[in-house]
């Protein structure tokens, strides 16, 4: 579907990125051209479809040349070294999410790009370069995840890359909605850091034991630092169309005293949180904190509706809690 054009692009921009990197002394001096025009554009919404003939691209900035090759493996400038389809927009086909090495002739050390292709809806077997993103000199890409969303068919994208030396992770949630891609959460310079995704929610942890937890309210990420230790513990729920909540992780969730409990799902203003007795789990900024062994129950209660619609979780609190 498409993918004879898709290659021909990539193969047409091949011999003009080779050109480039010779004429400009190596990848490292594009990535740094290619980061200042991205800073220089503003904004937190970007959209860069290079839809072709090859001349037309010619004419843009050279970053934006070498992003977007895909020789024989193992041979030019640049090498896809990871490919993953992932829908974004609900929409078929698929968006191909390509992970590309860049290696200047001659040199010694590689850079790495992650790139977003996306099938052009008014002309059939024709794709668009919709978004790159170069990473920091000396990093190596981690493979990138979908982001699955509660009661809507498409995803989000986590795109991170790792520092080889001070082992720095720097990470990014991007969205695309058939028109423009959208950076939803960006993260750089964590320490020793990891990051996974649930779903709706992403986790962060670093070297210092700092923890963040980032859950999505239908439109952004909210969030922020959470207690490291004991780890918390995050459940899913969903609404319907009525908007009547519904745990989407099974029960009983068991907990640790000093453990926190964070209820995650879409449309976060048209639903209340509670927990009772209050002796066992208590509400606190960041969540529900476990205080002492004993049941309790989570409940969702709607905005609209009340407690007769409200959905309830079992929770156990012990001290020797899986």
């Amino acid at each position: 579907m498409g993918e004879r054009d898709l290659e021909e692009r990539l193969r047409d921009l091949g011999r003009a990125v080779e050109v480039q990197l010779k004429k400009r002394g190596g990848f490292s001096s594009l990535l740094r051209a290619g980061t200042l025009a991205r800073a220089q554009g503003g904004g937190r919404r970007r959209r860069c479809p290079l839809c072709w003939p090859p001349a037309v691209a010619l004419a843009g900035v050279a970053a934006l040349l070498f992003l977007s090759l895909r020789p024989a493996p193992g041979s030019g400038p640049a090498v896809t070294v990871a490919e993953e389809r992932v829908d974004l927009d609900g929409r078929l086909p698929a968006e191909v999410v390509r992970v590309l090495r860049l290696t200047a002739p001659g040199a010694d050390s590689a850079g790495y790009l992650t790139t977003i292709w996306a099938a052009d809806a008014g002309l059939a077997g024709r794709w668009n370069l919709v978004y790159s993103e170069g990473w920091a000199a000396g990093s190596e890409p981690l493979p990138v995840e979908a982001i699955s969303l509660p009661d809507v068919p498409y995803h989000l994208l986590l795109a991170a890359a790792q520092e080889v030396k001070t082992k720095l992770l720097h990470y990014r949630v991007l969205g695309y909605d058939g028109t423009r891609v959208v950076t939803y959460l960006a993260r750089s310079g964590v320490p020793a850091g990891e990051v996974t995704a649930g779903l709706g929610y992403i986790r962060e942890a670093s070297r210092q034991g700092e923890q963040r937890l980032y859950w999505w309210d239908g439109a952004a990420f909210t969030g922020g630092e959470v207690p490291a230790v004991p780890g918390p513990v995050v459940v899913s729920y969903s609404l319907d169309a009525a908007g009547r909540p519904a745990f989407t992780t099974p029960g009983p969730v068991r907990l640790r005293p000093g453990q926190y409990l964070l209820a995650m799902g879409p449309r976060r203003q048209e639903v209340r949180q509670a927990a009772l007795p209050a002796t066992v789990l208590r509400q606190e900024m960041t969540g529900f904190r476990a205080l002492t062994p004993g049941s309790a129950r989570l409940y969702l209660v709607p905005v609209q509706g009340g407690w007769p619609a409200a959905a309830s979780l079992a929770v156990e609190v012990k001290d020797d809690a899986d």
